[in-house]
């Protein structure tokens, strides 16, 4: 079990992709910051959906990451909701 799991971190390290949300897993009143939920997908497979609630100086610090635009394009960056 543990080398499956290492094999597809290491594929998704490989090629990462981040994907649109298939459903809305909680409401804005359970949001504070630095709250993270993990659901399972809904579509089954093994993934996790993650669910990241940053505090605005967080925020700030992830829009100016270099790292986080290769995996997330500028159009696709619209689609999240930045509480």
């Amino acid at each position: 079990m543990d080398a499956a799991v290492w094999a597809r971190v290491a594929a998704w390290t490989a090629k990462p992709t981040v994907s649109l949300p298939l459903a809305v897993r909680t409401s804005r009143a359970n949001k504070y910051e630095g709250k993270v939920s993990l659901f399972p997908r809904r579509d089954g497979g093994g993934g996790i959906n993650v669910e990241v609630a940053p505090s605005s100086e967080d925020m700030v610090a992830l829009e100016l990451e270099g790292e986080l635009w290769v995996v997330v394009s500028p159009d696709q960056a619209s689609y999240f909701l930045l509480l």
